[in-house]
């Protein structure tokens, strides 16, 4: 008699634990789906080519140096009925300085309009940077700037413009990724989504919720890709909720891109370790009720 109230017993222990294995797994699931939105933190870790860009410095620090350049300095007053002239400043609008060493420091509010000209020279208009009259144009020959390396910048960026007839200053092309990890540092980033950018697209980064900007660090270097030169911009997002704005000529709202808790989840190992447990404890489960049956027909044949 002792025996069949031992196995039934027994039986509803494991049963019990399997069903409290369970319910524990699932509920660290549940958490983790839930919490690792709002204890982690993304950035945006972007690649593009594009023959124009324009850079906001918020504050500033970042300073660029070239070698032989051409300064174009607004003339006092301009001259509409002159001649243009043959050099590279246009002799109505600017007094030329040519082959001419500068550094361009970026100092908090100032802006940046670099553009890649056909012929191949780098074209940077500023506003309220040192180093140089303002709103100056600096003029930039390709093989000095290689000379000169690359362009480092921590500011927001518009990547491209509105590819309008006769406009030559449009994003070619790029990707992007969004990176996440918990914060304070814990563990390693991962890689949640990733996408890229099309032709003709203008690209910003700002905050999410609030539609500000969003800060980027990053540099610039001249690159040529089948026989067509182009300006490469690499940046990485600050850590937040950060999302890009994406706009194209004729589409009347822009895409958002950013990441979402799918996203988060399927790219976290460790909530897919539990996800999987999850599955494996509740395949156990099955098996055990369905042994327990064939255990239970067993002793009523035997009885019998």
């Amino acid at each position: 008699m002792k025996l069949p109230i031992l196995t039934v017993r027994l039986r509803r222990a494991v049963q019990i634990g399997c069903l409290a294995c369970v319910a524990g797994l699932f509920a660290v699931l549940m958490l983790g789906i839930i919490g690792s939105r709002w204890i982690s933190e993304r950035s945006f870790l972007i690649e593009a080519q594009t023959a124009a860009l324009e850079i906001s410095f918020p504050s500033g620090g970042s300073a660029w140096g070239f070698d032989n350049t051409t300064v174009c300095v607004p003339l006092n007053t301009p001259k509409p009925l002159g001649k243009p002239g043959d050099g590279l400043c246009d002799d109505r609008l600017y007094t030329s300085e040519v082959n001419k060493t500068v550094t361009i420091e970026w100092k908090a509010g100032s802006k940046a309009r670099v553009t890649l000209r056909a012929d191949g020279i780098l074209d940077i208009r500023h506003n309220g940077a040192g180093g140089v009259a303002d709103k100056s144009e600096i003029l930039v020959k390709i093989d000095d700037w290689k000379l000169a390396g690359v362009a480092a910048f921590d500011g927001d960026i518009t990547l491209g413009r509105d590819p309008g007839s006769g406009e030559q200053g449009y994003l070619l092309g790029g990707r992007y990724e969004i990176r996440e990890r918990y914060k304070w540092g814990i563990g390693p980033s991962s890689i949640v989504k990733t996408g890229v950018f099309a032709r003709g697209e203008v690209v910003e980064v700002i905050e999410l919720g609030t539609g500000r900007s969003s800060p980027a660090r990053g540099h610039i270097t001249p690159i040529v890709r089948d026989e067509q030169i182009s300006l490469m911009v690499v940046a990485v997002t600050r850590a937040g909720n950060p999302q890009l704005q994406i706009t194209y000529p004729g589409v009347p709202e822009p895409r958002k891109v950013r990441s979402t808790w799918i996203n988060s989840v399927i790219a976290n190992p460790l909530l897919v370790a539990v996800a999987l447990l999850l599955s494996l404890s509740l395949s156990v489960v099955g098996m055990l009720e369905k042994l327990w049956g064939l255990v239970g027909r067993d002793g009523n044949e035997a009885k019998k």
